[in-house]
């Protein structure tokens, strides 16, 4: 019952980052100023109306994510967990994918553009399928990024050439280490049978990311030999689930104690 608990507690938390910032800065915005009429006999100045655009966007999002947020708050039943779940998911891959596309655009590095293609393709099979589940437990996805995400994406897009692809490389293998540890978890404690075979079914294929991502970075000479691979420090990520490091063929094996000689005093 405690490991159920923290479940739903980390994953609510991590939904509403995404939309509680934007719900409190909606909040702040304030009325719109009328514009007063002009003088006699001049004439009335062109005012364009605002077009929805991104800020519009982000804002439907941003409304979608809390409205979800409040169904699964009203629907009192066991699969509360696995709806946060597929919601925290559903984000997190639309994520990935506009950051893959973001640097496929960007990039200038052959080798950063391959594993940008391949997250695409297979994050957007990955989005697809998830879509059928949160259909099985009643969840509408967002059609877009929050603007949290959104914004985060904008300053991604902001860094200079070597800068975002260090980067690029860093935060995937940092984010496919957190996308592991809650499949890997959700394949066991997940209720509903479609989450469950989603789990099973999504987690090789993130490994085969976070290892082609970690030899990358290794290849680069960007990832830290004496570091411990990404998502060592999760709890709840065991052995199996670290992709072989390339750094540690590299590193010297351990020191031995020496072992005791011939005893010289002729004792026994």
């Amino acid at each position: 019952m405690a490991m159920n608990r923290n479940r739903l507690v980390t994953l609510s938390m991590a939904v509403l980052m995404t939309a509680g910032s934007a719900c409190l800065a909606q909040q702040a915005d304030p009325p719109p100023v009328p514009i007063p009429p002009p003088p006699h006999g001049q004439a009335q100045p062109l005012v364009t109306p605002p077009t929805p655009g991104r800020e519009g966007e982000r804002a439907e999002a941003d409304r979608q994510v809390r409205q979800q947020l409040d169904r699964i708050q009203q629907q009192k039943d066991n699969l509360t967990g696995d709806r946060l779940c597929v919601l925290h998911l559903a984000i997190g891959g639309q994520f990935e994918v506009a950051y893959a596309q973001q640097a496929q655009q960007k990039s200038q590095d052959a080798t950063v553009k391959k594993i940008a293609q391949r997250l695409i393709d297979d994050h957007q099979q990955a989005n697809q399928r998830l879509t059928a589940v949160a259909e099985k437990l009643q969840v509408e996805l967002p059609t877009g990024l929050p603007s949290v995400k959104q914004k985060e994406l904008d300053i991604l897009g902001s860094l200079d050439s070597k800068d975002y692809d260090q980067t690029f490389l860093a935060k995937n293998d940092a984010m496919h280490a957190a996308d592991v540890t809650a499949l890997r978890h959700e394949s066991r404690l997940a209720k509903s049978s479609e989450l469950k075979e989603f789990a099973v079914q999504t987690l090789p294929t993130l490994r085969e990311h976070w290892q082609m991502i970690r030899q990358s970075e290794t290849a680069m000479g960007w990832s830290d030999a004496d570091a411990q691979p990404a998502g060592a420090r999760i709890q709840g990520v065991t052995p199996q689930d670290n992709p072989p490091d390339a750094a540690q063929k590299d590193r010297p094996n351990p020191i031995t104690p020496p072992q005791p000689g011939p005893n010289r005093s002729g004792n026994k």
